[in-house]
């Protein structure tokens, strides 16, 4: 059985579209007789969860992801990721004022295993 190996370039070429890749990332691919599997290891900043008080403004809600966005590039940040329930319509609302991109196509179940 093959292990793993990074990803050519062309193989990272094609998930592009599929990946939201950046610089924290390593494409990794794994051959076997049904095809090649294709994963991304991501190293990324995130910040989740993010609480904020009951009835907090919007505005102050923009606020404070301006504040972290401008912290974070000052310290060499390309980019940070954050959830949002997808139900959260005023969070969304925050989100796309900020200039953030939706990477999901679907709603997801975010899992966490531990090593």
């Amino acid at each position: 059985m093959n292990i793993p190996r990074l990803a050519t370039e062309a193989e990272v070429e094609s998930i592009k579209d599929k990946a939201a890749l950046d610089s924290s990332c390593t494409a990794i691919a794994w051959d076997t007789e049904k095809g090649t599997v294709l994963a991304v290891i991501r190293r990324p900043i995130e910040l989740d969860p993010v609480i904020f008080p009951e009835s907090f403004p919007d505005k102050l809600k923009y606020f404070f992801w301006l504040l972290e966005a401008t912290g974070l590039k000052h310290q060499g940040a390309d980019c940070f990721y954050f959830n949002i329930k997808a139900d959260d319509a005023s969070m969304l609302k925050v989100a796309e004022s900020l200039g953030a991109e939706p990477i999901s196509e679907a709603p997801e179940i975010r899992f966490k295993k531990a090593l």
